[in-house]
């Protein structure tokens, strides 16, 4: 029994707190009824969760349908998710929270992680083959602003402070 007691402490006590965590980020997406948006999000949170980043996702009201591409809604997402875990690989504190918010108009996509803070030049940020990383990188954002300038009901913000950094996606109904 003493040998059993401490293989589930050791063991299976942490695999039990995994899914439990893994239950309740999917528990959370019960409202996003679209599947591709909900997919990108599973598979981008189980990433997460293999690299020991806290996750959260918060969507309280159904998402039912967008107003553009679902598409691109997912390539911008999936990209703003992985440059937040890929921005959280060296941090000590690794935190992402994910908010999907539905408006009466619009739907609102808010990734938002903790961050080594840099003095990032805000006007390079979207140019194509800037990066804070490695050379031939810096595709991702200037994507994503790509979408945002050609593509009507599309805005996306960018915040910034000491301890987060924030992409928000505004999608407008049709």
């Amino acid at each position: 029994m003493d040998g059993l007691a401490k293989y589930y402490y050791n063991e299976l006590s942490e695999m039990n707190k995994d899914l439990l965590h893994q239950d309740q980020l999917l528990g959370s997406l019960q409202n996003v009824k679209i599947s591709e948006v909900k997919s990108i999000l599973i598979y981008k949170s189980s990433v997460a969760a293999g690299s020991e980043i806290s996750t959260s996702i918060e969507v309280r009201d159904p998402v039912e349908s967008l107003g553009v591409s679902t598409a691109v809604v997912c390539q911008m997402l999936g990209i703003f998710l992985d440059n937040a875990i890929e921005a959280l690989a060296d941090i000590a504190d690794k935190q992402l929270n994910i908010a999907i918010i539905k408006n009466p108009t619009s739907t609102v996509f808010i990734i938002k992680n903790t961050w080594q803070r840099q003095n990032i030049p805000m006007g390079k940020l979207f140019k194509l083959g800037f990066s804070t990383k490695s050379d031939g990188r810096g595709v991702g954002l200037y994507t994503a602003r790509s979408y945002t300038d050609k593509i009507q009901g599309l805005h996306l913000e960018t915040e910034v402070s000491n301890e987060f950094f924030t992409q928000i996606l505004t999608v407008k109904d049709v």
